[in-house]
């Protein structure tokens, strides 16, 4: 539907080690998404490395969100199942009938204690939309074509139909936010 009505947004952002050049870029993006949507949306924010953590409750003030996203410093593993798993375990508690995470990330997990077959059954149960970017590089990323990072984002978004995205460069991510 074209219509705009208020939802409820989890940001599950990845802040591991892997994302130290990229993430002045990835805040940007995300921030950039925060700003277009409808002013009675909400959201919160899960930030993961090592393990997922609530960074930043439900709240329709978007500038709590962009300051936590300011704060923190990329390092650590990259526990993404976890953070997918936390993010709609949290989104329960919103008030719009209408849900959604958006997963910025780099990489695959390699910290969780969920499964892939753990989330893709828990998703199954949502009526939950996930939207992913994966920043690729074609250098030196486990998201490049071929591998499996790519295949999982883009069937967790395809089971909820939602959407995945894989920019070319990180200066796309942008206009992907806004297009989401």
């Amino acid at each position: 539907s074209a219509e705009d009505v208020p939802i409820s947004i989890g940001v599950i952002f990845d802040v591991s080690g892997s994302m130290k050049d990229k993430i002045a870029t990835a805040r940007q993006a995300a921030t950039t998404f925060l700003k277009t949507g409808n002013p009675e949306d909400e959201y919160f924010l899960v930030e993961f490395a090592n393990r997922p953590e609530v960074a930043s409750d439900f709240t329709t003030d978007v500038t709590k969100l962009q300051t936590k996203l300011i704060m923190t410093p990329a390092k650590g593993m990259t526990a993404m199942y976890d953070s997918v798993y936390l993010g709609l375990e949290k989104l329960k508690e919103g008030t719009n009938p209408k849900k959604a995470l958006l997963l910025i990330t780099d990489g695959e997990d390699n910290r969780s204690r969920y499964t892939f077959q753990n989330v893709k059954e828990f998703v199954k149960e949502q009526d939950v939309q996930i939207y992913g970017i994966g920043i690729v590089d074609d250098w030196n990323s486990q998201l490049g074509a071929g591998r499996t990072g790519r295949a999982l984002i883009e069937e967790l978004s395809d089971l909820t139909r939602g959407r995945a995205f894989f920019p070319d460069s990180v200066y796309e991510l942008e206009d992907i936010c806004t297009k989401i």
